[in-house]
């Protein structure tokens, strides 16, 4: 009799034998058979574990939708007349509320999934339980058959006068024992099988067959990885925290994006960089942090002078949650928010340590249970030739019967250990099917155990290695809730140059775009990212198709195989029959209409106020919808922007052709109405009236010296003065004007900060002259003082001072003439100096200096820039090569400036210089009270402000670098000019003055990187160069500050070189600064670099090389020069995702991440 069918007679109860029960009746059908199948799929039907979790999910699915309403309903009070300001903490719980209720519906789904397997788990543990109950009643059964034979005997030997009265009382003692055992088994069965009827929703009072047919599982050495692997996707304790982990990165995020918007991203920069090197310095991020508040608090102190008024303390004009008071009750929110996410980190991390532990665990109790159910094998084996081998000696006359029956017992008795052996093998499985995510059930295959071939299981583990992603994704706010950002970024073999996105339905989301580079898109339609599909290009080729995994704001790519994609919808195309471009998508905000590309927060301000006045709220119109709109005030989920479903938010033609529109915003920078000159007019004579009124309340306000009520009205008037001048210009056709205007239309920030710069100006006069005809005022205007020039050449003044009123003193140099201009500063005026840059209509160059003057806005930077850039090419066509040169710098110095502006690079220094000065303190404090480890630590951090300043200084001059080289490359654009022509001369001493500024700049930026050295580094690195050049013949070693990165902190180890006129990199410093693992392998002389990107394998004397398995020819081979592998430096820094750009004329090479 073979395992299969003893475990097919154990499961089955002889009826005829069983002891009597009172029946008692209990719900559910009856049944006779029932497999471990069909049992497992009857408990999930009827497990209230995975109704009560589907219940939640639904429960959850309302609460997300609830979260969007919430939202919106917030977005339409702020845009209320009179929306009450926000502070720090009401925003942030706005801007989570998304993000937590899709929290909480991944883990509603997980949880789904994790109580099919825990029920999947119990259903197991019972049904075996019941077998073997089976069994063991069975097995007590046939003792008592036994016993009742055995008394028979006994009586009939007693009848014949074998034995005596005893041995009968024996018998008898032994056949009640017998019963008594048979029953309490039975009671036993029955206990088990009741309960397993209750998972099931049987009636099984009566026995019933059970069939588990035997298999086995693959617990081989090498599965351990993979099962730990999988549990790391699946464990639902794990999900839990990892999901925590993106809740709190998002956090973080909004955190930073909220402080950004109201301070200032320059002022930021410091903070950032701490967060993104995820340092855990603590105390360094707080002293910048205090630092930051002090700035802010002291932006808030002192007075306003309103123009032909007296002074008004900043603090009346002060907003309910401006300056420090938005931080209100959240005063550390960021440092709380950054101390969240690194608590979420370190529990995530340990969530991962404990479920391998866990896996570990139950896999080796699975390989002891597979060891007990092999020897059982074993035995049952060489119990069964016991057991022909004395049948064979029986028929010899070899042996006696009994002794046959001997063995067959023993092999009767092999047999039963082996069933209980599989039971303890199964149950043990079945945990770590369990534990694993369902791993094990993946590698089930019928039969009996192979035992001969399974492996002890002690070996050491090697973690699985990690899955290479074939690309990440970040989503980021980018216009209030409305717009956000979804940057996609492919890696290793994926070679893609643009990206597009699309619906499941196989709609456009947005336009096709460069890989790294945004989508900017409705965040509704970005709200699951798992739902989008991705179609990545080469060129125009179309590679690939994957889709977007993980959850919260970031995750990753997965291409999807072909073979998968039959059934999926096809997607419609990015570009329309004749090969441009589709349209852009267009949404109307109140009465603003424009594409999404044009929608900015300045924009938005303005278009939200028209949503009170005219009653309209958001609507949406992608370009693959044909002109359709949508409606977003109600709309709650992507499913909304569809046609024809359920919940569709579409309008219908009368509601689409009755929305008003007042402006339309094509794209970035352009700016057109379909209301006439005349309506502009009427509407901004109607804003007059307006404006009358508040001058009106504005003087009563002061003949009353209420300052509250002045402060409030100077804004309101300040924004109607904008509203004016916005459609006064888009009357004479100046969009750049009008544009101008509308980033200060009801916002209420840069209002404020427009006061304060007229609050603070000065006044000054100055006459000049210049080569050329007569020429406009010019002007410059700053944080703290303005001043004013006249004549051909004339310009503004730069720098910085105070004081409550004044004017200032300055003078200027045209480029054939000069002047000077006089003035008296206001009390507390010191003097400042600056650059002028010339408005004249012939070209001139002015430097000059005013007292009370100031930093110059972004704005007056990129008009006088591009004034400047006019004035140049004017020159240019003229073939004036002085005047071109002189224009040239005033428009490299423009650039530079709106990038140093731009860039926040000044406030970081400042923040920087804050923290600085308050650790010094803090170090000397230390000292002089002798606390040496205070001090050290102090030390520590100082040096860690002198290098974040040192990385601060190094990416202004990386700012002002590409400033230039944008502004170069733009004039370069314009067709060339004549060979040999007063033009052509011009325009090559233009190229000499790029090539002069921009190697200013390299060099300034290669002392920085010298920086990083300490002498005693640098003495090593001028050795060992004398070494290598020594050691290999045509080698040339390089400066260390020939290697420059704006984004790599690359400390070299080794110099870099150059033979046969390719640069080579000592690869272990490279890699390693980029987060890449350096492998070598003596006996094959190779060397293996393995990234996110990928892995590289490269051998010393070849030009092949492996990238991701795949062979390919390099430039040069790999050499190996005093211990050291050198690899041709653009190969290795392409591999792992760098860009190597090499600048001829410095003889630079610069690193950068892709």
């Amino acid at each position: 009799m073979g395992f299969k069918s003893l475990v097919r007679r154990g499961m089955i109860v002889m009826v005829a034998a069983s002891v009597p029960f009172t029946a008692v009746s209990a719900a559910g059908p009856t049944v006779k058979s029932l497999t471990l199948k069909e049992a497992l799929q009857r408990a999930a039907d009827f497990s209230q574990d995975t109704k009560d979790a589907k219940t939640e999910i639904s429960k959850k699915k309302l609460e997300l939708q609830q979260a969007r309403f919430a939202v919106k309903s917030e977005e339409e009070k702020a845009s209320g007349l009179f929306a009450k300001p926000t502070n720090l903490s009401q925003d942030l719980q706005i801007r989570m509320k998304v993000p937590e209720a899709r929290s909480g519906l991944f883990l509603a789904q997980e949880a789904y999934r994790q109580a099919g397997n825990r029920t999947k788990f119990e259903l197991e543990k019972v049904y075996l339980q019941a077998m073997q109950d089976r069994f063991a009643e069975d097995s007590s059964r046939k003792r008592w058959e036994e016993a009742k034979q055995e008394l028979e005997a006994v009586k009939t030997k007693l009848k014949y006068g074998f034995v005596d009265q005893t041995a009968k009382e024996e018998a008898e003692k032994k056949l009640e024992k017998a019963a008594s055992d048979w029953k309490k088994a039975q009671l036993t069965a029955k206990a088990s099988r009741l309960a397993l009827g209750q998972k099931v929703q049987y009636t099984m009072e009566d026995p019933v067959v059970l069939d588990d047919s035997p298999d086995y599982a693959d617990l081989s050495q090498k599965m351990l990885p993979a099962y730990i692997a999988n549990a790391l996707q699946t464990d639902g304790t794990l999900l839990n925290d990892v999901e925590k982990l993106h809740l709190a990165d998002e956090k973080l995020q909004a955190a930073r994006s909220l402080y950004a918007a109201k301070f200032g991203t320059g002022r930021m920069k410091a903070l950032e960089r701490l967060i993104q090197s995820k340092t855990s310095d603590t105390e360094l991020f707080m002293v910048q942090y205090d630092a930051l508040l002090e700035q802010i608090r002291l932006e808030w102190e002192g007075f306003f002078q309103i123009p032909f008024l007296f002074p008004i303390p900043k603090s009346i004009i002060q907003g309910e949650r401006d300056g420090l008071r938005y931080l209100d009750d959240l005063r550390n929110g960021l440092p709380i928010a950054l101390m969240e996410q690194t608590k979420a980190s370190l529990k995530e991390q340990e969530s991962r340590t404990t479920v391998a532990a866990a896996v570990r665990q139950s896999y080796l109790e699975a390989k002891g249970a597979e060891e007990s159910y092999a020897q059982a094998l074993k035995d049952q084996d060489a119990a069964a030739a016991a057991v022909q081998k004395a049948g064979s000696a029986y028929k010899a006359g070899m042996v006696k019967a009994e002794e046959v029956q001997a063995a067959r017992d023993a092999q009767e008795q092999a047999r039963q250990q082996v069933f209980m052996a599989y039971i303890a093998y199964k149950t043990a499985i079945s945990k770590l099917n369990l534990d694993s995510g369902g791993a094990v059930s993946q590698t089930l295959r019928p039969g009996i155990l192979p035992y001969k071939d399974i492996d002890s299981g002690l070996d050491a583990v090697k973690a699985a290695p990690a899955a290479k992603a074939d690309g990440t994704w970040e989503q980021k706010p980018a216009v209030g809730s409305v717009l956000s950002d979804l940057i996609l970024k492919t890696k290793g073999k994926v070679k893609a140059t643009d990206y597009a996105l699309f619906t499941a339905e196989g709609q456009p989301v947005g336009s096709k775009t460069p890989i790294g580079k945004p989508v900017r898109q409705l965040t509704l339609l970005l709200s699951e990212p798992g739902k989008l599909r991705v179609q990545l290009y080469s060129r125009e080729e179309v590679l690939a198709e994957g889709r977007l995994t993980g959850s919260g704001s970031k995750g990753e790519l997965e291409l999807v195989p072909k073979e998968k994609l039959a059934d999926q919808p096809p997607l419609l195309p990015v570009k329309d029959a004749a090969g441009t471009p589709a349209k852009e998508d267009q949404i109307l905000l109140g009465t603003y209409r424009m594409g999404l590309s044009a929608l900015t927060p300045e924009v938005y301000n303005a278009a939200a106020a028209t949503m009170t006045n005219s009653g309209q709220g958001m609507y949406f119109s992608p370009a693959w919808a044909g002109g359709q709109w949508f409606g977003l005030d109600q709309a709650l989920d992507p499913e909304a922007l569809t046609l024809g479903g359920a919940g569709s938010s579409a309008l219908t033609s009368d509601q689409a052709s009755a929305l008003q529109v007042t402006m339309e915003l094509p794209a970035s920078g352009q700016l057109m109405t379909p209301l006439s000159p005349a309506q502009l007019q009427q509407s901004a004579a109607d804003l007059k009236k307006a404006k009358e009124q508040l001058e009106a309340a504005h003087q009563a306000a002061v003949d009353a010296h209420k300052l509250a009520d002045v402060a409030e009205l100077e804004v309101q008037l300040k924004d109607a003065a904008a509203q004016i001048a916005m459609l006064e210009a888009l009357a004479k056709g100046d969009t750049a004007a009008a544009l101008e205007q509308m980033k200060l239309v009801h916002n209420s920030d840069a209002l404020i900060a427009a006061l304060a710069a007229e609050s603070s100006g000065g006044e000054g006069a100055g006459a000049g002259s210049g080569t050329g005809g007569s020429g406009s005022a010019g002007t410059g205007s700053g944080a703290t003082g303005n001043g004013t020039g006249s004549g051909a050449g004339s310009g503004a003044g730069t720098g910085a001072g105070g004081g409550t009123a004044g004017s200032g003193a300055g003078t200027g140099n045209g480029a054939g003439g000069s002047a000077t201009g006089a003035g008296a500063g206001g009390s507390g005026s010191p003097a400042g100096t600056g650059t002028g840059v010339p408005t004249g209509g012939s070209p001139g160059a002015t430097a000059g200096s005013s007292a009370g003057a100031g930093a110059q806005s972004p704005a007056a930077l990129a008009a006088e820039q591009q004034r400047s850039k006019q004035a140049l090419q004017a020159a240019l066509a003229a073939g004036d090569a002085p005047a071109a040169l002189a224009q040239a710098k005033q428009l490299f110095a423009a650039a530079q400036q709106l990038a140093a502006s731009e860039d926040g690079s000044a406030d970081e220094l400042a923040t920087l210089a804050a923290a600085k000065s308050q650790l010094q303190a803090a170090l000397d404090a230390a000292v002089k009270a002798h606390d040496a480890a205070r001090a050290e630590t102090l030390g520590q951090t100082l040096e860690s402000v002198r290098q974040a300043a040192a990385q601060a200084e190094k990416d202004a001059l990386f700012s002002k670098l590409t400033a230039i080289q944008a502004a170069a490359a733009e004039l370069a654009a314009a067709e060339a000019p004549a060979a040999g022509g007063a033009q052509a001369e011009a325009e090559k001493q233009l190229d000499s003055l790029v090539a002069e500024q921009t190697a200013e700049l390299i060099a300034a930026i290669g002392k920085k990187e010298l920086e990083k050295y300490s002498e005693t580094q640098l003495q090593a690195l001028t050795a060992q160069a004398a070494e290598i050049e020594a050691a290999e013949p045509g080698a040339e070693a390089m400066a260390v500050q020939q290697l420059i990165s704006r984004n790599i902190p690359v400390t070299l180890d080794a110099p870099l070189i150059r033979l046969n006129g390719t640069a080579f990199v000592p690869i272990r410093a490279l890699s390693e600064s980029f987060g890449a693992s350096v492998d070598w392998d003596p006996d094959r002389m190779a060397v293996t670099v393995s990234s996110e990107e990928g892995t590289t394998e490269c051998t010393i004397g070849s030009t092949t090389a492996y990238v991701d398995g795949e062979a390919g020819e390099i430039e040069a081979s790999p050499v190996l020069i005093l211990g050291r592998t050198y690899v041709p430096l653009r190969f290795v820094g392409e591999a792992i995702g760098l860009q190597i750009q090499w600048n001829e004329a410095t003889g630079t090479i610069e690193v950068s991440k892709t």
